[in-house]
């Protein structure tokens, strides 16, 4: 090697867990890593032939630093806390959903629901989180019509808006006992979790009764609620025999890419699938752990986790002392089947869409990094102009 600074470093590397972190002639940090063997993994980088992308890592690397830890699962929660520190461009991160919207119930007093985008407030109930935020905000909407909730701030001697249109008791001007609050608490988790079918038959009564009585406004109205249940419903018809929170995690490797599939189940009812495509950088059962440690510094874990590796599973059991799951029939086997296909699927989406884009131009690529973001898919122009200072015109 002719960095004799590198070779040093590499010589006297420790043969223990730990983190290492890769910087460049700046100082700047731009990748960090964990290993069971500092000492093992940190060599391999420089003394091993390297796909594309982790050359040009190694190339850009002008020295390298490391933390001894205690054991393997210390340096994977130090490495995952210094990626959210100093985010280095060649540690490839999970989208951040820290801002995903949740729907928040009041754990007492009035019943009152609305949207949350963190989960740190203990008086609310949360359900989710919603990655297609307009789902979640049509979701309250229609709890807001069809429960007695409470939509208007402050007291007042007068009945509210919705006082007079009948959705809600009048928590604004009179005493509503705790018993009928937390019935209609009690109603709206029922509805959240799929199981409120008493609900929907009888607005579909409702709506049959407002048109045999002529009053098609009313049905009307009736009918968009109904809709707007069913289509709910729809989103959330695959259940587990198991009532629990489940996570589902598939992968899958296609070229010099990877597809991580995370299909969430709250209650028993499946909740939300999220699928990101990654370039393959470093070992892909490593790499799938970073990435399923990113992810959960950003969501709550749920009871259990199901994938089917069985290397990936004892990572995960070691790290969150949670339950894994690694099915070999039934339910839980096609589900996790689903979620594979639902990967393979979606990554091949990825690729084609970036094929059709045409093979990446060296200037692009020297301007997105220089940059320090993704691969451009568009470049919007803007050109103005003007009449001697005046009359500017702007086209895009």
């Amino acid at each position: 090697m002719k960095n004799k600074k590198l070779q040093f470093l590499i010589d006297h590397l420790p043969s223990d867990p730990g983190v290492y972190l890769m910087l460049d002639s700046h100082g700047r940090i731009i990748y960090i890593g964990k290993a069971k063997d500092l000492k093992n993994r940190v060599s391999q980088y420089f003394t091993r032939p390297q796909p594309p992308k982790v050359a040009a890592m190694v190339k850009r690397t002008a020295k390298f630093e490391t933390i001894v830890t205690n054991s393997e699962k210390e340096a994977f929660i130090l490495e995952l806390k210094l990626i959210q520190t100093h985010y280095p461009r060649y540690n490839i991160m999970l989208k951040d959903d820290s801002h995903y919207p949740y729907i928040a119930l009041t754990k007492k007093g009035d019943p009152v629901v609305s949207i949350k985008r963190k989960t740190s407030d203990d008086k609310y109930i949360y359900f989710g989180p919603f990655p297609a935020s307009q789902k979640a905000y049509q979701i309250v909407d229609l709890i807001n019509k069809i429960f007695m909730t409470r939509k208007c701030k402050g007291k007042s001697k007068d009945p509210c808006f919705y006082f007079h249109l009948g959705q809600c008791p009048g928590y604004c001007f009179k005493d509503i006992s705790d018993l009928e609050k937390d019935k209609v608490r009690s109603d709206i988790l029922t509805f959240l979790n799929g199981k409120d079918k008493d609900t929907l038959k009888r607005y579909e009564t409702k709506m049959k009764i407002a048109s045999a009585e002529l009053d098609f406004e009313k049905a009307r109205d009736y009918k968009e609620i109904v809709d707007a249940m069913l289509h709910i419903y729809s989103s959330q018809n695959i259940e587990l025999k198991n009532k629990v929170d489940l996570d589902v995690i598939a992968f899958t490797q296609i070229n010099d890419y990877i597809g991580l599939n995370i299909v969430s189940y709250r209650a028993g009812v499946l909740l939300n699938e999220q699928f990101d495509a990654f370039p393959s950088f470093s070992d892909l059962h490593e790499q799938i752990i970073n990435l399923i440690g990113q992810y959960y510094t950003k969501n709550p874990l749920p009871t259990k986790l199901m994938v089917g590796n069985s290397f990936i599973a004892e990572a995960l059991t070691l790290y969150y002392d949670k339950e894994v799951i690694v099915p070999s029939r039934g339910q839980n086997l096609e589900i996790l089947n689903r979620a594979y296909q639902n990967a393979t699927s979606a990554l091949q989406k990825h690729l084609l869409y970036h094929q059709a884009l045409g093979t990446e131009n060296e200037s692009l690529t020297a301007l997105s990094e220089t940059l320090g973001i993704k691969y451009p898919s568009h470049i919007d122009f803007v050109d103005i102009a003007h009449l001697f200072g005046s009359n500017a015109q702007g086209v895009v």
